[in-house]
């Protein structure tokens, strides 16, 4: 299990900026929506308007679901250690993974590539929550991270 120093960050912060790391996993779900655009243009284009749109939203589902948990989660418990930084990291392979199988949500092949990579970035933010929950249990008591998102 991982153990992250402080559970979550100070509520007395003011102007709070994004770090580089959430701004590098921002880019990396920006890419994985990206990756999903060709293929709804192609639908709409080809005269299959229906199945494109139903495949670009189960697509971009899954990158926004990610996207919102790991924004989430980084704002309020990115205590800067080295496991957050490995863990964000094994989540941005993850979105990229995401976003190197989008193309096969278009066409007749199974969506493991896509699929793979949404595991990974679940499995990492599991470890996350799992770390952010002991450290808060450690620390105050309160199981305010015993829920899953």
């Amino acid at each position: 299990m991982v153990a992250l120093t402080s559970g979550s960050r100070k509520t007395q912060e003011e102007h709070r900026a994004a770090t580089p790391l959430e701004l590098m996993f921002d880019l990396a779900s920006v890419i994985a929506v990206s990756a999903a655009a060709p293929g709804l243009h192609h639908g709409i284009s080809a005269g299959h308007a229906g199945p494109a749109i139903l495949q670009y939203a189960a697509a971009f589902f899954m990158v926004w679901w990610s996207w919102m948990n790991y924004t989430w989660f980084s704002s309020a418990y990115d205590d800067g250690s080295w496991w957050f930084r490995i863990l964000s990291m094994v989540a941005i392979v993850g979105v990229l993974t995401v976003a190197a199988g989008i193309a096969t949500t278009y066409q007749a092949r199974p969506l493991v590539l896509a699929l793979s990579g949404f595991v990974i970035l679940r499995v990492a933010m599991a470890a996350l929550w799992l770390g952010a929950r002991s450290a808060i249990l450690r620390a105050a008591g309160r199981p305010s991270a015993t829920r899953p998102a």
